[in-house]
């Protein structure tokens, strides 16, 4: 089963943007569009998320973006939760959106709520609805909920995994030549790193991942601050699971 990550997601759908058109031609083309698909969000007894979805056209009907409001009805605090949407009639078909924590302060905590969106293929011809419903919930106790039939647990761990091995990598680097040395050679060790053999292709596609977010990691600090913060951007954890995170009651705010 395939899961995009946001930032994956968007670039894919990204390409198949089309050169702005006038404003007159845009409008005329949007009222040729048939009625966005609509969203039916499945009941699932003991979730500790409650979802809210709705879809508008984009890409002048060559995908349609599917914003996903969550809010956590549960007594713990979420650090990661994936979505999975399908096509009613064909519940096989389809794939999951994953989000995951990366800074602590932006963990779910009792009652919060955010909203998320993701562009998908759907044909203009089509009347079938998406269903949609919470696969993989991850809790700061390390606790989980949902079937998690994308695999989310696996790709967490691989995320997990290849950014501290990354991390790692470069701060020997940094050690023996500064940071310098890690700015310059940080895209050719990135290239460099072997994806260690693994039964599950969700954890090796994790795994690059997490290479992938130190290698950004790496790049916005020395955008950010210069050559001083590459360091403390290396020894920060790889996402929220690095940090011990105390659930805070909404009574407590």
């Amino acid at each position: 089963m395939k899961c995009l990550i946001g930032s994956t997601l968007l670039t894919l759908l990204l390409t198949m943007l089309v050169p702005a058109q006038s404003t007159n031609q845009a409008k005329t083309s949007e009222e040729n569009l048939p009625p966005a698909p609509t969203v039916k969000v499945e009941v699932q007894a003991g979730s500790p998320l409650k979802v809210v979805s709705w879809t508008k056209w984009v890409a002048e009907g060559k995908g349609i973006e599917v914003a996903v409001k969550v809010e956590n009805v549960s007594h713990k605090a979420v650090r990661a939760y994936a979505t999975r949407f399908t096509i009613v009639q064909d519940r096989s078909n389809g794939g999951c959106f994953m989000f995951n924590v990366v800074k602590p302060g932006k963990v779910l905590q009792p009652t919060d709520s955010e909203v998320r969106s993701t562009w998908r293929g759907y044909p203009k011809d089509s009347t079938e609805p998406i269903l949609i419903f919470v696969d993989f919930v991850e809790f700061t106790d390390n606790s989980t909920w949902g079937i998690d039939s994308c695999e989310s647990a696996q790709r967490l761990a691989g995320v997990r995994t290849g950014g501290k091995v990354f991390a790692g990598r470069l701060l020997k680097i940094l050690d023996d030549l500064g940071p310098a040395a890690v700015l310059k050679n940080v895209e050719a060790e990135a290239r460099e790193l072997q994806i260690p053999q693994h039964d599950s292709p969700a954890w090796r596609e994790g795994f690059s991942n997490g290479v992938r977010g130190i290698l950004q990691r790496v790049l916005d600090a020395f955008q950010d601050g210069g050559l001083p913060d590459i360091e403390p951007a290396l020894k920060r954890p790889v996402d929220a699971s690095g940090y011990q995170i105390e659930v805070v009651k909404p009574e407590n705010r």
